[in-house]
């Protein structure tokens, strides 16, 4: 894969230091998105051991989910950004 590895993975920062995760991503990949909204982090997309992904990983503090049906990304996605958009009501 180009000298890119697939990982499941995960690091967090505490303020001061990077520690592991004790539970990894359900799908590993390289070259995924992430964001974090409403207290979870998410995963997106990226490139697995079987190609490209359409795949969402959320973490909700204690474990992580690999969301499906409608919450599935539509297409493959591979080193994109993410980014919250928030609209005032």
């Amino acid at each position: 894969m180009g000298g890119h590895e697939v990982l499941s993975t995960v690091q967090a920062f505490d303020g001061s230091k990077w520690t592991e995760l004790t539970e990894g991503l359900k799908t590993a990949v390289v070259g995924a998105s992430s964001l974090v909204l409403n207290n979870k982090a998410y995963v997106v997309g990226g490139r697995g051991n079987s190609g490209i992904l359409s795949t969402v990983q959320a973490f909700d503090g204690n474990k992580w989910a690999e969301l499906t049906g409608d919450k599935d990304l539509k297409i493959a996605v591979q080193s994109a950004s993410s980014f919250v958009l928030e609209v005032e009501k």
